[in-house]
């Protein structure tokens, strides 16, 4: 092999002529790269004047630029601090919102059975009612039922299936003692009723009242009350809510249930069914056939708090007595609406107003009338001497009559 140097890649002709080099002398490249220097340094000192030194003098704050710079850096702290504290508070917002939703939801410590017995069977009370009997007149016959203390005043809730047509009420307290007791009012259509003792006695205790909207299946409950004769007084069976809104058939009127497993039998009628709480959710009412065991109904005590106003004042009275009518009926007289009059009270305010049986109440109050819950409703919200306007219809013809309301004799 040759020479390195002279290699020329095969290729043929004379050899090519050297590049010649550019040559700076050197001290021209000295005084580049110090004119370069300076140059870097005179930027980095002003860049630190402009940034440390220049805004903390106090000409540089009375120029425009200064007052400018000024100006927005506080609109922007401004800004980053409203914006820092709308988050905070926002956040505080979510906080309080959360601590609001445990507050509401959260339940005060459930109780064992032994103590909601210590506490509320005091207020649990055995009513024994004595009724004429229909076949022979000189006969009175014995019903027994529970009801518990609603306050101090001696007012006492109960079924209306237990004091109505009685012509005696007795309550018979927890401590043994037995005092009379009368009807406030009655409730056919939901099955409650108010009756009342003297407000002179001391009562041995009173309720506490629930929220049965929010019992939920499977939440145990209480139930007191007095089965089958007052020998039993004080009977305690516990169990679980088995189902809600259980849709029940009592005459013409339905009422929605709560349901439990706790033994009802019959003289619990009218006696509380408590939460774990201690507190009443609803009125023990009615079981299954005998044959059927661990199926019993309660009313909801919401039903009794939206009466309450009513049931607590003696009722209004109208001397007559309707009926609804089936739509074969209504279709038969020609009519879309209506209730037949079956029975009118002598010297009632009804006889007084020309009511008389077999007339149809179209309107009462001015309401047209389908079924006769519905004049008990408009009646419940008025008071003793307004008067209620009627149209009937009696044969082909139309009237108008105008009924005094009294207090129930």
């Amino acid at each position: 092999m040759g020479d390195p140097d002279h290699i020329n890649n095969n290729m043929t002709g004379p050899d090519p002529q050297p590049t010649e080099r550019i040559r700076v002398p050197r001290k021209m490249g000295y005084h580049l790269i110090t004119t370069l220097t300076t140059g870097l340094v005179g930027l980095l000192m002003g860049l630190w004047l402009a940034i440390f030194l220049l805004p903390n003098t106090a000409l540089f704050h009375d120029s425009a630029l200064g007052k400018y710079i000024e100006e927005h850096a506080q609109l922007a702290a401004r800004e980053a601090s409203e914006g820092i504290m709308s988050d905070v508070s926002k956040q505080l917002k979510a906080i309080e919102a959360q601590k609001a939703i445990i507050e509401e939801t959260s339940d005060d410590p459930d109780m064992t059975v032994s103590e909601i017995v210590a506490q509320y069977k005091s207020s649990v009370v055995t009513i024994v009612t004595k009724i004429r009997d229909t076949e022979s007149e000189n006969e009175m016959r014995n019903f027994i039922g529970s009801g518990f203390i609603l306050n101090r005043d001696g007012m006492i809730a109960t079924n209306q299936h237990v004091i109505g047509g009685a012509d005696t009420i007795t309550v018979i307290l927890a401590d043994g003692r037995e005092v009379s007791a009368k009807e406030i009012n009655s409730d056919r259509d939901t099955d409650l009723a108010i009756i009342k003792i003297d407000n002179r006695i001391s009562l041995p205790g009173i309720v506490t009242v629930g929220n049965s909207d929010t019992i939920t299946v499977g939440e145990q409950v209480v139930a007191i009350g007095s089965p089958v004769s007052r020998n039993f007084a004080g009977t305690v069976t516990s169990g679980i809510i088995s189902g809600k809104d259980r849709n029940v058939y009592i005459g013409d009127s339905v009422i929605s249930y709560l349901q439990t497993d706790a033994a009802i039998n019959e003289g619990n009628s009218g006696g509380p069914l408590f939460n774990a709480r201690g507190e009443v959710i609803g009125i023990n009412t009615a079981k299954m056939s005998d044959d059927v065991q661990g199926i019993g109904f309660a009313i909801p005590i919401n039903i009794l708090k939206e009466k309450l106003t009513y049931l607590s004042r003696v009722p209004l009275y109208t001397g007559f007595t309707a009926k609804d009518l089936n739509p074969e009926a209504l279709e038969a007289l020609n009519i879309s609406n209506g209730v037949v009059v079956i029975a009118v009270d002598k010297l009632s305010p009804a006889e007084k107003a020309g009511l008389q049986e077999k007339d149809i109440i179209l309107t009462f109050d001015g309401r047209e009338i389908l079924k006769t819950s519905q004049m008990n409703d408009i009646r419940e919200r008025h008071d003793p001497g307004e008067k209620i306007r009627m149209e009937i219809k009696r044969g082909n013809d139309l009237l108008t009559l105008e009924l005094e309301l009294t207090a129930r004799p």
